[in-house]
């Protein structure tokens, strides 16, 4: 899964539904943090000025299930956000790392 808006509370609650709902079935997920989308991977307490739900429970209820959760660098760096405000349980990678993930799955869902 892809996720690169700020459209963080019903997409939010969307994808970590959908997540959960493929790790049920074994599937394997990956969620890919991008663009805006990074902001939703911040730690409560770094948040910016933002009208969105904590995802941090719920990112680490998905990494403990299996999902691999990354932002990407280049969006966290061009944004002025600090690798330390990332949640636990995100892996902030390069876009050649998100190239080789894309490359690996079967499907990839926006939002």
């Amino acid at each position: 899964m892809l996720t690169r808006s700020l459209a963080a509370n019903a997409g939010s609650r969307a994808f970590t539904l959908l997540s959960a709902a493929a790790l049920a079935k074994e599937h394997q997920v990956a969620v890919v943090f991008t663009a805006d989308g990074v902001y939703q991977c911040l730690q409560r307490k770094k948040k910016r000025q933002m009208e969105s739900e904590d995802l941090g429970p719920r990112l680490q209820a998905l990494t403990q299930g299996g999902a691999e959760c990354v932002a990407s660098y280049s969006c966290l760096e061009a944004r002025g956000i600090e690798i330390n405000e990332v949640c636990s349980g995100v892996r902030v990678v390069t876009l050649e790392e998100i190239a080789r993930l894309m490359g690996q799955v079967d499907q990839v869902v926006c939002l």
